[in-house]
């Protein structure tokens, strides 16, 4: 990769050097992408950014030379329980149940949501089911967010939150999901998760 020569200025009135260390080796090194996304990359998409679309390429192909020298890829989500704590020092301001629902109550949503993980389909079962049980983790910290909400004066009754189905395609997940939304008798329920590359015939099925 190229750098601007302004940069390779700075970095070295900095620190000194372009570069820590001169060579790295491979079995003692690890590869760290921590939450990259690619929705802002898909065409037609409200927040689409086109020239990232070059980043993923260069960041699978770093990843599989550092995978056949030895080393180690890791991949870190900041969609988890404690993000907020965890990765502070890296987001001045991290969306958590409690600050979405804040931020629906100062906008005045009649109909406000739960915060929700919605991943990428096709997906393995089990990255299905952790996305679901992190988002009724949630729905329960939105929904006693939205009560201290309504009790403070910030929600008033014409304000309804609605729980979000997830559970991908796999049917025992939706219902899982459905059922424990349910159960926290929450003011209505939105399906979540679908249209996210499963394609239409599946999405309807699922449906």
């Amino acid at each position: 990769m190229e750098f601007p020569q302004w940069v390779v200025d700075r970095l070295i009135a900095r620190q000194g050097c372009l570069h820590p260390y001169d060579t790295l080796d491979a079995a003692r090194t690890a590869f760290v992408v921590i939450d990259l996304q690619n929705y802002y990359t898909q065409p037609g998409y409200l927040g689409e950014c086109a020239p990232a679309r070059a980043t993923f390429p260069a960041v699978n192909r770093l990843a599989d030379a550092l995978r056949a020298a030895g080393g180690h890829v890791i991949w870190v989500q900041t969609t988890s329980d404690g993000a907020e704590a965890f990765w502070s020092h890296h987001h001045a301001h991290m969306l958590t149940p409690e600050r979405a629902i804040e931020i629906q109550c100062l906008l005045g949503s009649d109909i406000q949501m739960q915060l929700d993980e919605c991943i990428e389909l096709p997906a393995e079962p089990r990255e299905i089911e952790r996305a679901m049980e992190l988002s009724l983790r949630w729905a329960e910290r939105s929904r006693r967010a939205f009560e201290a909400q309504r009790a403070a004066g910030g929600a008033t009754r014409g304000q309804a939150l609605f729980g979000i189905v997830q559970g991908g395609t796999e049917a025992p997940l939706r219902r899982r999901s459905a059922e424990a939304l349910v159960a926290m008798d929450l003011e209505g329920y939105a399906v979540g998760g679908l249209a996210v590359g499963e394609g239409h015939e599946l999405m309807l099925a699922t449906l």
